[in-house]
């Protein structure tokens, strides 16, 4: 796909990231004026155009920008965790290190903080987190509000962006 390819299709808004069509798709599914964003099954929005696809995130930086990141070397960060929201606003450009000190909270976490888990043969919370790809342990407490207050701190420490683990 060319840039070119993107412009003479859509039409889109830096405010709402929302791409709406310029003309009837090929196939008859997308008309004038139809928005063009569409789910994936990773949860992020995605555009098609000419039996090709990209997503909506990487198409808005790449109008906006006249640049387009060279995956994986290069990451476009949402920046509140949403896969949806593509406001140019909510979008950065990041290395993968970067992106992952502003993860989402992972799902099977219990305690409710990134990186605080719960020790129940010690009966205490133990601290840690990856830097750099290894696990760095920080400590541990008996209580999550100090585990709590000791991640809190890493996070400062080594620059975790402030939505990490939200």
């Amino acid at each position: 796909m060319i840039k070119q390819d993107l412009i003479d299709a859509f039409d889109y808004d830096i405010n709402t990231g929302i791409f709406i069509a310029k003309y009837k798709s090929s196939n008859g599914k997308r008309k004038k004026g139809d928005i063009a964003n569409a789910k994936t099954s990773t949860g992020y929005e995605k555009l098609s155009l000419n039996k090709e696809t990209i997503l909506v995130h990487r198409a808005l930086w790449w109008l906006e920008y006249d640049y387009l990141p060279s995956f994986p070397e290069e990451e476009i960060d949402h920046i509140n965790h949403n896969r949806r929201d593509n406001r140019l606003c909510n979008l950065r450009l990041v290395n993968k290190t970067s992106n992952q000190k502003n993860a989402s909270i992972r799902t099977d976490n219990k305690t409710g903080k990134t990186g605080v888990s719960w020790n129940s043969r010690d009966k205490i919370y133990t601290v840690a987190m990856s830097i750099n790809g290894k696990t760095k342990y920080l400590g541990c407490s008996k209580t999550l509000e100090v585990a709590e207050e000791i991640r809190d701190k890493a996070n400062k420490d080594y620059k975790f962006h402030n939505n990490h683990g939200k």
